[in-house]
């Protein structure tokens, strides 16, 4: 007997396999079809052995339904979404996605425990699932409108704690599952957090430093001068205005930057939240950069950046 998270990734391997058999190098190397595929085909294995579950025991049906439709409730527009994207993106491999559901179904398998899956499906509709999948799924149950990824549930807590560059600031905040956690060497850059499907490429970073001679943070005190020595980078500034985060006090700016890197001129427009406590200012900033001549409008992710950032709570200031 073969349990259901093994049978799933026996099926995304095999899936996969035939992926890169059949397609040129340009297209397996294209990380966002790549991850989109998988994910697709993850969908794909994952009804397959529900409607071998519900043939193997009929009796046991109307079960492995209810799990299946707490699922689908969570992640019923993937499918569809995800086709879209791949088809669009590859049209020439139409082919390939349409023939996917047949090679999955050839798969023989002789016997599904029904008690495990339906637990496992119940562990699914709960967002236990791993990454990549996840975070891929996420972001095509609401087509990248982060808004609505928020609102609806579909995120998860990042801690500071632990974290050497937090410099003991800890402070949680709450992340959609589409944002996927990446490493950055910069010393006082805490995380990053990266969109893998994101249309211009969105950046978020968590950063952590010393107040310095900064006593009371506004905005009044922000100037290109700082934004050079903090961030290293030239800017200019757009907005700014004083914020309140979790009690503390901070301020938000919105900034534009050129950099140039080898022969690239890279323009990127940045929202950037900063509140001060205990001698520490903490950053969230979250950017979209091109390689156009006019920068990207950064006014459409700020419903997003500012729910994110009124997530943040600093555990040091509530401790009695």
């Amino acid at each position: 007997m073969i349990r259901f998270n093994t049978i799933i990734l026996l099926l995304a391997i095999s899936c996969n396999y035939c992926f890169t058999q059949n397609v040129s190098r340009e297209i397996v190397t294209n990380k966002q079809v790549e991850l989109a595929f998988n994910a697709y085909s993850f969908l794909i294995g994952q009804q397959y052995i529900i409607d071998k579950a519900i043939k193997q025991s009929p009796s046991l049906k109307s079960r492995i339904s209810v799990a299946e439709n707490r699922v689908n409730s969570k992640f019923g527009n993937c499918k569809k979404n995800i086709y879209d994207f791949v088809t669009n993106s590859a049209p020439n491999y139409k082919d390939l996605i349409n023939s996917l559901p047949n090679k999955v179904y050839g798969i023989n398998v002789d016997h599904v425990d029904v008690s495990a899956l339906i637990d496992d499906l119940d562990n699914r509709s709960n967002f236990q699932i791993k990454e990549p999948i996840l975070s891929t799924l996420s972001y095509f149950q609401f087509n990248g409108n982060y808004m609505r990824e928020f609102r609806n549930g579909y995120t998860y807590k990042y801690s500071t704690k632990g974290n050497e560059k937090a410099k003991r600031l800890d402070f949680v905040l709450d992340i959609p599952f589409s944002w996927k956690q990446r490493e950055s060497d910069r010393h006082n850059v805490v995380q990053k957090f990266v969109p893998e499907f994101d249309e211009h490429s969105l950046v978020a970073v968590l950063m952590v430093q010393e107040a310095g001679v900064i006593m009371d943070l506004s905005a009044s005190l922000i100037n290109e001068s700082y934004m050079n020595k903090v961030f290293g980078m030239n800017g200019v500034i757009l907005d700014k205005y004083d914020i309140t985060i979790d009690g503390c006090k901070g301020c938000c700016l919105k900034i534009n930057t050129e950099n140039k890197r080898l022969q690239y001129n890279i323009r990127t427009s940045s929202v950037i939240y900063m509140f001060q406590y205990g001698g520490k200012i903490g950053y969230f900033q979250v950017g979209v950069s091109t390689l156009k001549d006019q920068h990207v409008n950064i006014d459409k992710y700020i419903p997003i950046c500012d729910l994110i950032a009124n997530s943040i709570v600093v555990n040091r200031k509530w401790e009695n």
